[in-house]
């Protein structure tokens, strides 16, 4: 990253014209997450280029991963009104129709960069994300195996299909695309963590733990729900206190602690903790033992 922003820098002062360099150098900064750069840079090259249209179509994904979603959807409208052919801008914009939930508009925008580009294997995934949304099983796996036609190294499309073979209860078919996603992107724990989740979901306690583990070790410890899950294994394994340990561990990282809660009591009932020994009175008293600790941090906190 150095080199790239020592080079585009070179060229911005044998030309300070230059407004590609300008809009590599804010691609460089936004690959950082150096956002306030990033936009400084796509300003100056559609300073200095007003019919840039990939500097509005890279500020637009700026303001997109800030959230400032209505700014996105105008930078990335400047870059259709520029180039009604950019496809990358549909795609891009669909994504933001979506964030908002205005879904009939993101599925217009998926289709018109198909239209494009029949063969844009992403349109077809996040139009499959939308029909998995709205429970539109069949097209939604249509869509993701669209993509997969296109792209067999699609990692992503392979874990959004096991998703929706998971939401239907088809444990062999989504653990299978899990499976896959991994061998294609070793470094996707949200793929480990799906396995696990699946296993623990089908009592096989052995496999849950292993990929649960590995979510756990590859998100550096920062995976909410990784430890609370390996919770469940030791809770269900009858290891009462490693449980405890687990859960305190995922609390820690919860900021919204009602949320760690409910996520607690969906779970119990997820996985059928009563029928597999664990009564309601014994869960709740591992849920008051938790609250208590969050209480005793609240005081402390207040005497500090």
């Amino acid at each position: 990253m150095d080199r790239a922003i020592t080079m585009y820098e070179k060229a911005i002062a044998l030309d300070p014209k230059d407004a590609m360099a300008y809009n590599n150098l804010g691609g460089v900064f936004y690959a950082q997450e150096e956002m306030d750069r990033a936009i400084a840079m796509y300003e100056k090259a559609i300073e200095l280029n007003p019919k840039y249209v990939a500097a509005y179509y890279n500020f637009g994904g700026v303001f997109k991963a800030q959230e400032e979603l209505d700014r996105a959807i105008t930078m990335y409208e400047k870059a259709i009104a520029l180039d009604p052919k950019y496809t990358a801008t549909y795609n891009n914009l669909g994504n933001v129709f979506k964030a908002q939930e205005e879904m009939d508009r993101a599925i217009a925008m998926y289709e018109k960069a198909i239209e494009l580009d029949p063969k844009y294997a992403a349109a077809y995934n996040n139009l499959g994300n939308v029909f998995s949304d709205q429970e539109k099983w069949d097209r939604a796996i249509a869509m993701y195996e669209k993509a997969i036609e296109l792209d067999p190294k699609y990692a992503a499309a392979y874990n959004n299909l096991g998703n929706v073979f998971s939401d239907q209860e088809k444990w062999d078919q989504a653990i299978a695309m899990y499976e896959k996603a991994i061998e294609l992107d070793p470094e996707d724990n949200d793929a480990y963590h799906s396995v696990g989740w699946s296993y623990l979901l089908l009592g096989n306690m052995e496999q849950a733990h292993h990929y649960l583990l590995q979510t756990w070790d590859l998100s550096k410890q920062k995976h909410t729900h990784a430890p609370m899950n390996i919770g469940h294994v030791h809770l269900l394994k009858a290891n009462r206190s490693a449980a405890i340990q687990w859960y305190r561990t995922s609390l820690s990282l919860w900021e919204d602690k009602e949320a760690f809660f409910k996520g607690m009591e969906e779970d119990y009932l997820d996985l059928k903790m009563e029928e597999r020994g664990i009564s309601k009175d014994a869960y709740e008293v591992i849920l008051k033992e938790l609250r208590g600790k969050v209480e005793n941090e609240e005081v402390n906190q207040q005497n500090e």
